[in-house]
């Protein structure tokens, strides 16, 4: 994913603190650390307007608009060599089916020539 940009939102310190305080204990300091990196100090405490949100909303539901199609995309081209896949197994089980009954039919004439030759002889 390395050349997205992504979002961040901003944190007070005072915040900042309560978070690390109560997930210090359960989490260590290391992985509270790394994902406080993720929310950049705002001492100015800027609140979030509702503009804010319609656009960040938009870019997102676009992004999902563009996941939805690779995936749909994805979905057809695994489908299509599923199809494929299926088309081949069918192909070999015929195959397969084909050299059995030609050795049935192989078996049983060799047989039948055996007891032919065993009935003739007795007589």
């Amino acid at each position: 994913m390395s050349g997205e940009k992504y979002a961040t939102m901003s944190m007070s310190q005072k915040s900042r603190s309560a978070v690390y305080a109560g997930l210090v204990e359960l989490l260590g300091e290391e992985p509270v650390e790394e994902m406080l990196s993720h929310f950049p100090l705002n001492e100015a405490g800027e609140a979030i307007t509702k503009s804010d949100l319609k656009v960040e909303l938009g870019v997102l539901r676009q992004e999902m608009g563009e996941m939805r199609s690779e995936l749909r995309l994805e979905m057809g081209e695994m489908r299509s060599e599923l199809r494929h896949e299926i088309a081949e197994l069918r192909t070999e089980l015929q195959r397969q089916h084909n050299r059995l009954m030609l050795f049935m039919a192989t078996v049983t004439g060799i047989a039948t020539a055996i007891i032919t030759a065993a009935v003739t002889l007795a007589h």
